[in-house]
């Protein structure tokens, strides 16, 4: 039997410095920001139109619906945010982590992530198009009905969550461990995406049901 060998991401820590608390709210930038400090900022639905946000903590904000588009983030810890309903086009992530945050029905699309960790989040929904990315890991988080299509996924750590209801549309997850992962009720246009995953006994049976294959 062939071994599995996963190739475990080395994810590299934000760099942050101390960060003085924010003048202005994040829209009010249209520069670069940097070394700042936004807690329980109110920006629902509004749009982001700084280009590069570099070594900054948000903490409480709630950016529900918010739009952020082509916007570069640089050594960032998002913590306890909520981003439903968020839409994020053509962004780069370099070195952030999401630290409980809620990502329900949020959108990504045509972006780039690299060394990028998501813990303890919330995603019922969440959608991923066309995203490339290399060196992230997800853990301890809840991405119900998680759609990846036509995604690029290079070293993806994954450590016990919930991604019930999986839909997989040209995007390969080979080589991933999934072992801890659910996967009740996961689908995918061909059997080829899940190829040489490692995944436990009650991931394999789902995996086997979407095929129809009923297995006791």
């Amino acid at each position: 039997m062939r071994e599995f060998r996963a190739t475990p991401p080395k994810i590299q820590a934000p760099q942050i410095g101390v960060c003085a608390p924010a003048d202005r709210g994040i829209f009010d930038y249209t520069d670069d920001v940097c070394d700042t400090l936004w807690r329980d900022l109110d920006g629902a639905g509004a749009a982001v139109l700084v280009r590069n946000v570099d070594a900054c903590r948000l903490e409480g904000c709630d950016f529900g619906g918010s739009l952020w588009r082509g916007v570069n983030c640089g050594d960032v810890i998002f913590d306890c945010c909520d981003f439903s309903n968020a839409t994020f086009d053509a962004c780069g992530m370099h070195r952030v982590r999401f630290v409980r945050c809620k990502f329900t029905g949020t959108v990504w699309s045509d972006c780039f992530c690299s060394q990028v960790q998501w813990t303890d989040c919330v995603g019922d929904m969440a959608s991923w198009d066309r995203v490339k990315c290399r060196d992230i890991r997800m853990e301890e988080s809840k991405f119900v009905r998680f759609s990846l299509h036509n995604c690029t996924l290079t070293r993806l750590g994954c450590a016990r969550n919930d991604w019930s209801g999986l839909q997989l549309s040209s995007t390969d997850l080979r080589g991933v461990d999934l072992s801890d992962t659910a996967l009740d009720g996961i689908s995918a246009d061909t059997p080829s995406r899940l190829s040489g995953c490692r995944v436990s006994t009650a991931g394999a049976a789902a995996i086997a049901r979407m095929w129809g294959i009923d297995v006791r």
